[in-house]
């Protein structure tokens, strides 16, 4: 089993460049390729380029992730050699890309470690949003998806192994039913154009049980476009992991909800379309599902009971609300189960409590709030694990804890660096040396202004849900 690898502050520029190259050598021979070899050339190589000032060095990290009981903190770090030029997005001048990923105890920076997932050459595809980690639910493993494999990490020992090696299979989902399983889409025979269909099949996995197999839970021909998007996840699981919604087939545009025990499909609505939206309640006792055939149809939507399968037809509130084709919408609904969070170019941030309906106009009261001329549709608004509050961001920037009702606006300084732990009391970044730094919140005690890290390399942008053309 390969041993986890901690992290010594390295040095910067060319020297910098050509230590980060050896080290990724020894790490990738700790996976069970030889440290000598083809690799010892590759990092000779590199430190001679590095040591002539012919390479540069590009660092990408995701914003850290905290375990469902925030006591532990990981996040992904994309490391590129650059011949000449800087990064581009072209890749034109990328030689050499290395994937970790970076665990440690919250508050406990000298403990972190890392573990090598990938490495590619100049022919690699991009790494960055195509490696993804999801803590358990007690937190103690990490199940870490990487181009052809997913890894399983223990986070206590250190101690890391694969559950699936296939390098054929694109995964664009997974989530944990228990501590010690997980389900995962997997996409194979990708066709098409741009290779926009696919077969799907749903799969789960024992995470001690590797050599024994995998069991199938349900599969289907002809899968949704949009498994080479990137988008992560394509199909949206519930909080607990017993549902997943996702659309199919590629020429019908259907929702579906999948349930996980038994390997029941249920369709949801009347139709579907590109244009997609699905929240889940925390409890999992309902989920919206909204959508749109193109950007002048109506919006359908619709809102279900998972268990039952009754279900409340909401497509007219949505389409007088916010016009045709459906805002942006968060995952998950608040805290408390009673709003969705919803963005729209033209009325901006607002809540939404879907039965009876009502609309909390955020975006437009953040806007009075500050006396300012900015559109309204440039006012988001966010999700916050802190029952009671949201997150409002001007034009500017300006980050702000808003209320359920859009009267009270507490500022929080740049809220751009910073995850939040699940019960929303405290706040992680990366610091300058790629150490993590966590900061206390306390929403309730009134103004909780963030300080602003010291930057850590370029963080990755996470990527959003699409947005249709002319919102």
């Amino acid at each position: 089993m390969p041993s986890p690898t901690r992290l010594p502050p390295l040095p910067r520029g060319a020297a910098g460049v050509a230590a980060r190259s050896r080290e990724a050598a020894v790490v990738r021979g700790r996976r069970g390729a030889p440290a000598g070899g083809r690799w010892a050339v590759v990092a000779a190589a590199v430190a001679a380029l590095a040591a002539g000032g012919c390479l540069n060095h590009v660092s990408h990290a995701s914003l850290p992730v905290f375990s469902p009981a925030g006591d532990r903190v990981q996040y992904v770090r994309v490391n590129r050699l650059v011949l000449g030029v800087p990064f581009t997005e072209t890749d034109a001048g990328v030689i050499l890309q290395s994937a970790d990923v970076h665990w440690l105890a919250a508050g406990r920076p000298e403990a972190a470690q890392r573990l090598n997932l990938a490495w590619t050459g100049v022919a690699g595809e991009r790494l960055e949003g195509r490696i993804h980690g999801v803590f358990s639910p007690d937190g103690r493993h990490l199940a870490l998806v990487s181009p052809g494999q997913i890894t399983l990490l223990d986070t206590s020992s250190g101690e890391s192994w694969p559950v699936s090696r296939r390098p054929e299979e694109l995964v664009t989902c997974l989530f944990w039913t228990s501590t010690d399983e997980v389900v995962y889409a997997a996409h194979t025979n990708r066709r098409g154009g741009i290779k926009q269909v696919s077969d799907r099949a749903f799969w789960r996995q024992r995470i001690r049980d590797a050599t024994v197999g995998r069991a199938a839970v349900f599969s289907e021909k002809n899968a949704q476009a949009g498994a080479e998007s990137g988008a992560w996840p394509l199909e949206q699981a519930s909080p607990r992991g017993r549902y997943v919604v996702f659309m199919s087939p590629a020429d019908e545009g259907r929702f579906r909800l999948l349930e996980v025990a038994s390997g029941a499909v249920r369709t949801i609505g009347r139709t579907g379309g590109p244009w997609s939206r699905v929240s889940w309640k925390p409890d999992e006792s309902a989920v919206l599902c909204a959508a749109a055939t193109a950007v002048d149809k109506p919006c359908h939507a619709v809102l279900v009971d998972p268990a039952t399968g009754q279900s409340e037809e909401l497509g007219r509130p949505f389409t007088e609300t916010f016009g045709w084709c459906p805002p942006l919408v968060e995952p998950l609904w608040t805290p408390d189960g009673q709003w969705l969070v919803v963005n729209d170019k033209a009325r901006g941030g607002c809540l939404v409590r879907p039965v009876p309906w009502e609309v909390v106009p955020i975006g437009q009261r953040l806007r009075d709030h500050l006396g300012g001329s900015m559109a309204v549709g440039e006012c988001e608004v966010r999700r916050l694990p802190t029952a009671g509050w949201v997150l409002a961001r001007s034009p500017q920037g300006e980050a702000y804890a808003a209320d359920y009702t859009g009267r009270t606006f507490l500022p929080l300084g740049d809220t751009e660096p910073w995850a939040w732990s699940p019960d929303g009391r405290r706040v992680a970044a990366l610091g300058r040396e790629g150490d993590v730094v966590v900061h206390p919140v306390n929403l309730t005690a009134g103004a909780s202004v963030l300080p602003t890290p010291a930057p850590a390399g370029s963080p990755a942008t996470p990527r959003r849900q699409e947005e249709p053309p002319g919102r």
